[in-house]
Formats: structure tokens, C-alpha cells, sequence
């Protein structure tokens, strides 16, 4: 039988609104301009591969082009001065910061993911400047390794 948390964690994994989707709204703050998401972090349908050597402050993943016109399509409402995601391009999403994993339980786990592993993840986009300019970026939020389990 399984708690009430665990089904909780499995519903922010699997549940259909819990998916990238609809574009999703941006706001520019009045004083220093910046430009924030208005949006929750959300799966990326399917799944990805880990490939490059994943440690606790950076992990990058490859993505296929569904996944790709998928990103293109949530994040579609940026202002237009804004560059755009290279994983929309480049068919990879490399994170560099923290994050966490799950294991197959939902339940938080010290295990890594390992180079060529399958994964799931949750992603946020978010803005961030480089000199004059501004960028779009992906965060991975959270990885799920499905064929973990902690005892």
C-alpha cells in the first residue's frame, strides 16, 4: 500500500498537467527590466540520456526533436530581445547548478546519474544576462532515475 505522499510525488511526476505545455507567460519587472517566467517546473514528456559526467552542480542530457519543439513551444512568448535556448538548436540541455534526484520511488536519493543512463526530468526556464544581452535558459530542477530503487 502506498502513503498519500508518495502517490502526491507521483501525481508532480505523472499527471498530464504536470507536463511542458501551453506557452507559458513572461514578465518584465518595471525597474531593472529583467524578464521572469511565470511558470512552475514542468516534465519534459519523455525521456532523456545522460551525456556528460554528471556530478551534484552540473548535468547535461540529450534531447530528441520532439522534445526540442516542445521547449520551443513553451517558451515561445519571450520577448523578442531575448536569445532564445540553445537546446531548442542543439538537441542537449546542459545545467550547471544544483539539483535533485529521485529514484524510482519518488523518495530523494544520493545516487547520481551515470553517463548513457535514462532519465526523467523537470525543467524551469529562466533568463539570465550576459553583458547587455539576455539569454534563455533551461534548469534541471529535479532528475528521476526510474531503475533505482533505495532500500
Amino acid at each position: 500500500m502506498t502513503s498519500q505522499f508518495t502517490n502526491a510525488r507521483y501525481a508532480i511526476w505523472n499527471h498530464e498537467a504536470q507536463y511542458i505545455g501551453d506557452p507559458m507567460e513572461w514578465r518584465v519587472t518595471p525597474k531593472s527590466k529583467d524578464v521572469l517566467s511565470i511558470a512552475r517546473p514542468a516534465r519534459l514528456k519523455g525521456t532523456v540520456r545522460v551525456i556528460a559526467s554528471p556530478n551534484r552542480t552540473c548535468l547535461s542530457v540529450e534531447i530528441d526533436r520532439e522534445q526540442a519543439a516542445n521547449i520551443s513551444h513553451w517558451t515561445s512568448g519571450l520577448p523578442d530581445d531575448v536569445i532564445r535556448t540553445t537546446a531548442e538548436s542543439d538537441g542537449y540541455i546542459s545545467h550547471n547548478g544544483t539539483y535533485l534526484c529521485l529514484d524510482s520511488t519518488y523518495c530523494c536519493t544520493p545516487v547520481l546519474p551515470r553517463v548513457g543512463q535514462i532519465v526523467v526530468v523537470r525543467l524551469v526556464p529562466e533568463v539570465v544576462r550576459i553583458g547587455s544581452m539576455r539569454k534563455a535558459q533551461l534548469r534541471i530542477t529535479d532528475v528521476l532515475l526510474p531503475d533505482i530503487a533505495e532500500d
